[in-house]
């Protein structure tokens, strides 16, 4: 009989030491814009209140055998992809600030090949349609979603479906984060670092 184990963890605790593989017979990103909204207005709600957490919902991931800290998910994709997006969305807004690269360590782990190249190992890998692509491609341009989008189809890949809907969450949460704080250091830290 497999053990079941919880933990509580931090946006930053779930992402920081853990990748997280979305296997293709999962259901794709579906959110929508009332989701994504709806997800932000809660957190919005929540921050700055330093008395309770705020419990976003369960991820159930399965330990991938003989890769340490690798994890197929189970169940909560769209919620862990929602925040995956939105510490994208930080590390453009916080470009220049030293906040940046504390962001960027939690979305990639970066090293060294024996070639002597530096490649990068995304925490989250959605293997569905072309989404790690896009992922990867989100992750490496760090810019605005009219700059990602722009970038995506320069580069040739079909955007509709689920591609579609994590570019539309891209923007909307990068609006709403734009428009709703005018110092982004206070939600990132609300956000990722406190605990």
């Amino acid at each position: 009989m497999t053990q079941i184990t919880n933990y509580m963890y931090t946006i930053d605790d779930a992402f920081k030491h853990c990748f997280y593989i979305i296997p293709d017979y999962q259901r794709e990103y579906v959110w929508t814009d009332k989701q994504v909204t709806q997800l932000l207005e809660d957190m919005n709600e929540h921050i700055g209140d330093t008395d309770t957490d705020y419990f976003i919902g369960t991820v159930l991931v399965s330990p991938i055998k003989n890769e340490k800290g690798h994890f197929d998910v189970i169940d909560g994709q769209q919620r862990l992809t929602t925040f995956f997006l939105i510490l994208c969305v930080l590390r453009v807004l916080s470009k220049g600030m030293e906040q940046s690269e504390t962001i960027n360590s939690i979305l990639k782990h970066s090293y060294t090949d024996k070639n002597g190249n530096i490649e990068h190992k995304f925490k989250l890998e959605p293997r569905y349609e072309n989404a790690s692509n896009i992922i990867k491609k989100i992750i490496e341009k760090n810019d605005t979603p009219e700059s990602v989008r722009k970038h995506i189809q320069n580069s040739g890949v079909q955007i509709y479906g689920s591609v579609e809907k994590i570019l539309n969450a891209y923007e909307i949460i990068y609006n709403f984060l734009e428009n709703n704080y005018s110092s982004i250091i206070s939600i990132i830290f609300n956000i990722i670092i406190c605990h």
